[in-house]
């Protein structure tokens, strides 16, 4: 399951943090600066549901994994394709569902008072074939 709201954020072009908007212009806290429209790009930030046969968990894809994911089409292109092709918009998450991968999985403990959570961020996803993985349990046996 792949959450269809909220996929990307306005980012500042120079260091990826979020842009915020404020009267119809944009300015990144962390670079101190006002953004012209050609300085903010849109990255993604993705909420998922990765499982297996041993359960399921939560995780969110930031922009690179996100645009594996979506076949390289970037963020920008996810969102106006949204306003303008919603058919074609939910075919891209069609394509993006029940594929068998490999996911690097970051897990990080957020605490807040006395309220401990388990985040975890995809930040890679190797190549994936069934030759190659049963060669490589091939070499494991022998």
């Amino acid at each position: 399951f792949i959450k269809r709201d909220n996929i990307c954020y306005s980012a500042c072009s120079t260091c990826n943090k979020k842009a915020f908007e404020t009267n119809g212009s944009f300015s990144c806290e962390k670079c101190q600066k006002p953004l012209g429209p050609a300085e903010v790009t849109h990255r993604y930030i993705l909420s998922a549901t990765l499982g297996d046969h041993t359960g399921s968990i939560y995780v969110s894809c930031f922009n690179e994994v996100a645009e594996v994911l979506f076949a390289k089409t970037p963020a920008a292109e996810m969102l106006a394709l949204k306003d303008t092709d919603e058919q074609a918009y939910n075919a891209r998450f069609g394509e993006a569902l029940f594929k068998p991968q490999f996911y690097k999985v970051r897990a990080r403990l957020d605490e807040s008072g006395d309220d401990h959570r388990i985040r975890y961020n995809v930040v890679g996803m190797p190549t994936f074939t069934f030759a190659e993985d049963a060669a490589a349990k091939l070499r494991e046996i022998k």
